[in-house]
């Protein structure tokens, strides 16, 4: 099974929130004022082109990158993932009590212990 193919056809939902994501950046060339997403508040970032250069192409840059990504979703499929999920999906609902308590009680587990383990590790306070 490969892992990436080529779609035969463009998803045109994915298309069309591909052109919504390119006004952003090119909102930001055009009037040299780069924003974020979010509401005014503590996730939304402006920066203009003539105060602060190096995060306004910054912003520009990963806009653009999220746009690139989003257009090659439009044309990349990948079979392996979606076959992997429906697998998933398929032991789940044959083995409910194995699946609820393997995601609910041991990857929050393990994962909260891999978080503690790097923090002691790299020595973060």
């Amino acid at each position: 099974m490969k892992l990436i193919q080529w779609r035969k056809r463009p998803d045109k939902v994915i298309l069309s929130v591909s052109v919504l994501l390119a006004l952003m950046p090119l909102w930001g060339l055009l009037t040299g004022t780069a924003f974020s997403l979010g509401a005014y508040g503590s996730n939304y970032h402006e920066f203009g082109l003539a105060q602060e250069p190096d995060r306004f192409w910054f912003l520009i840059k990963v806009q653009g990158a999220i746009w690139a990504y989003v257009v090659m979703l439009a044309f990349v499929d990948f079979p392996l993932i979606k076959h992997l999920y429906e697998r998933l999906i398929a032991f789940k609902n044959q083995h409910k009590i194995i699946a609820y308590l393997t995601l609910y009680l041991l990857v929050p587990i393990i994962v909260v212990a891999l978080f503690l383990f790097c923090l002691h590790v790299f020595d973060i306070q």
